[in-house]
């Protein structure tokens, strides 16, 4: 699969450099935010000595946007190379944030689809499953009341399969989702996604894996608000990677299921949102 996505990225380039960069369009803009902790008995006993932690941190992303006929480059760096503001007391609470790339992937539009390869923060419904960044190749089909994305997801992937790569962070792990955005109003929004995901051990086998349903809805009328969202999750996990009680023998898989119900209504009162 790394061989197909380098294939593939190398093509998109050569379809961006074929066309002149000279008259490319560039927007940068940039988002600084910063936010105040304040913890107490950060280690269960009230009365201890120093057992609180208060400090700040920031985050600046810097985003910028090169389009250039049919294709779009989008990059978002994401600069915390700090340390929070204050001396925590807890260690731990406050560590040292590293500047990395947040995101940076290529959208292709043709006539009738759109066409993204890099790493792309994804969103599915209301965030509760999936709302952060991965390598995907995804396609988006927006049609007059219905949008429909299609994503191959790297969520993990080791150097090797081999039997010093199967450390539970340290496994192959790819994803498939199906996601549905229906807008019949301009007041009423509905969704509906399917993501597979799974992980691969030492000789190619599938081990554990995970499926998710999930339904939302989004409405407004007049001055009310309702959000929903039920999502209904099942998959297998081995004994041989989380080793549960209720698993019998280094061979056993364990199946397993549950649910997430998100129900909130919100209003405007006067020059408030209450919620």
């Amino acid at each position: 699969m790394k061989k197909f996505l380098n294939l593939f990225f190398a093509a998109v380039l050569i379809l961006v450099s074929a066309e002149s960069l000279y008259a490319a369009d560039l927007k940068v803009n940039g988002e600084y935010r910063v936010r105040g902790y304040s913890y107490s008995s950060v280690t269960g006993q009230d009365y201890g000595q120093g057992d609180s932690a208060d400090y700040i941190d920031q985050r600046f992303l810097l985003t910028g946007t090169v389009t250039q006929g049919m294709t779009s480059g989008i990059a978002e760096l994401d600069l915390n190379d700090s340390k929070p503001w204050g001396d925590p007391a807890n260690p731990g609470y406050g560590a040292k944030l590293a500047s990395k790339v947040h995101q940076a992937y290529l959208n292709v539009t043709f006539a009738n689809a759109n066409l993204m390869a890099g790493k792309r923060n994804i969103q599915l419904g209301h965030g509760i499953i999936l709302n952060d960044t991965a390598d995907n190749i995804a396609v988006r089909i927006p049609l007059q009341m219905l949008s429909i994305d299609l994503a191959y997801l790297k969520l993990n992937e080791p150097d090797s399969l081999t039997n010093t790569h199967l450390t539970t962070n340290d496994l192959d792990r790819n994803g498939f989702l199906i996601n549905l955005g229906i807008k019949p109003t301009d007041t009423l929004g509905l969704g509906l996604f399917l993501i597979s995901d799974s992980r691969k051990l030492a000789g190619g086998f599938d081990n554990d894996v995970q499926n998710v349903i999930g339904l939302t809805l989004d409405g407004q009328m007049g001055p009310l608000g309702v959000v929903f969202e039920y999502d209904h999750i099942g998959g297998t996990a081995s004994n041989a990677l989380t080793a549960p009680t209720a698993c019998a023998g280094a061979a056993a898989t364990c199946n397993y299921k549950g649910q997430n119900i998100l129900l909130a209504a919100h209003a405007n009162v006067g020059v408030a949102e209450v919620g």
